[in-house]
């Protein structure tokens, strides 16, 4: 009996119905379709004027990257300085015909100061957060809609840094939210000696080409 192997490769994305159909030699004839759901990759950045740093002072900074870490002591009684970072993807660009498989965030980690990952201070960890078309100082503390998502870099490597955000996506379109934001901090955001440990992320604003900018990259395929 012959064999024959179906090529899909050429399909492009979307919804297809696939028909088959088998004679026998004796005229006997078998027939049967199958749909099949093709998903393709979309690429978002970062918006600019909503990423960047804001500190427990409720000091913002859009310009200097996406600052995550700690560093001076500031204050009466003084306190070490901590600074948490915010990147926001627009969600309004998306077709509304889709379904999300897959959601990745990626942001190239471009400087780090001190040891912040040998001093105890863990991992930088993501919450997905809303805080809307500014950020504001006030969003430092901000209530966390999925607190500890997963940890986004653990090491000094100056690269790409990633983390499976797809439940962090889903939850914001079915609440029907414009956008989907992210805070960045550290486990443990203090060592309390007053000495700046602390790492930048590329910002859309401050990266020097747009493929350093943060990224959100989404596996998506038609609604059945």
């Amino acid at each position: 009996m012959a064999s024959r192997i179906l090529d899909l490769n050429r399909l492009s994305p979307g919804l297809h119905t696939i028909t088959l159909s088998a004679h026998d030699s004796d005229g006997r004839e078998g027939r049967a379709s199958i749909t099949v759901r093709v998903a393709t990759q979309l690429e978002l950045k970062s918006e600019t004027g909503l990423e960047g740093s804001v500190d427990n002072a409720r000091r913002v900074d859009t310009k200097s990257g996406i600052g995550v870490g700690n560093g001076p002591k500031l204050g009466q009684p003084p306190r070490e300085q901590v600074v948490r970072g915010f990147v926001s993807f627009d969600l309004t660009t998306l077709p509304k015909d889709v379904e999300i498989i897959e959601a990745r965030v990626e942001l190239f980690q471009k400087d780090i100061t001190g040891d912040p990952y040998f001093k105890g201070l863990g991992g930088v960890v993501v919450d997905a957060v809303d805080y809307g078309p500014s950020l504001d100082a006030d969003d430092f503390d901000a209530p966390a809609l999925l607190e500890g998502i997963g940890t986004l870099s653990d090491n000094g490597l100056l690269e790409f840094k990633g983390l499976d955000v797809t439940e962090a996506v889903k939850t914001a379109l079915a609440n029907e939210r414009s956008r989907v934001q992210f805070r960045l901090r550290f486990g443990n955001e203090t060592d309390g000696d007053g000495n700046i440990d602390a790492v930048v992320f590329e910002a859309a604003t401050s990266a020097a080409t747009a493929s350093m900018a943060p990224k959100l990259i989404l596996i998506v395929a038609p609604i059945r």
